[in-house]
């Protein structure tokens, strides 16, 4: 591909402190970071995450799940 740009991802999987604050990383200034917060139960998110499939369960789309 002309001009791509490699791009080195790194992941943390961290916990807050008893203050509710992150342990500083080493990071580059002015760098683009992602911060994504689960709910303590991570079954929480597991439930909610399943709980709109019986969308995909409409019988009037009976065709189309064999598509």
């Amino acid at each position: 591909m002309k001009g791509a740009i490699p791009m080195r991802v790194e992941r943390f999987i961290l916990e807050t402190n008893e203050h509710g604050e992150l342990p500083s990383l080493q990071l580059k200034p002015r760098q683009r970071v992602e911060i994504i917060v689960l709910p303590d139960d991570v079954d929480e998110l597991r439930l909610l995450a399943e709980k709109n499939l019986t969308f995909w369960d409409n019988q009037d789309d009976e065709y189309w799940n064999h598509v």
